[in-house]
Parts: structure tokens; sequence; C-alpha cells
């Protein structure tokens, strides 16, 4: 094998630990990160299908919402 074989670019060598600590700690709050806007959108979608419910139920029962005349 060459010596100028070369790993996956971007990917830390397995010989050089502190490297790869550094690797996981950034891949870590990325993960970290994508699940909190999972979350957040999550409860932005569960929060308007909640008002969407209530709304429809309150003009199903004949009641005057106050913006609609």
């Amino acid at each position: 094998m060459s010596s100028s074989a070369q790993g996956i670019p971007g990917l830390p060598d397995l010989t050089h630990p502190i490297e790869l600590v550094q690797f996981g700690t950034h891949a870590l709050k990325a993960s970290l990160l994508l699940v909190f806007l999972i979350v957040a959108l999550g409860v932005a979608i569960a929060g308007f299908l909640i008002l969407y419910l209530i709304f429809s139920a309150l003009t199903e029962m004949g009641t005057k919402l106050p913006w609609k005349k």
C-alpha cells in the first residue's frame, strides 16, 4: 500500500483520538440541534391542529366567532 493512501475526506483518522473526540462532539451537537428542531416543529403542528379542531367544533355548534360576522 502506498504512503499516499488517504482515508475518507472529512473524517478523522482513528490514530488521532483528539480529532476523533472533537468529531464526535460536533456530531452530537448537530444531532441534538436536529432533535430540538424536530420537536419544536411537532409542537407547532400540534398547536395548529388543536386550534383548528377547537374552531371547527365551535362553528359546528353555531357559536359566532368574534371576527366573523
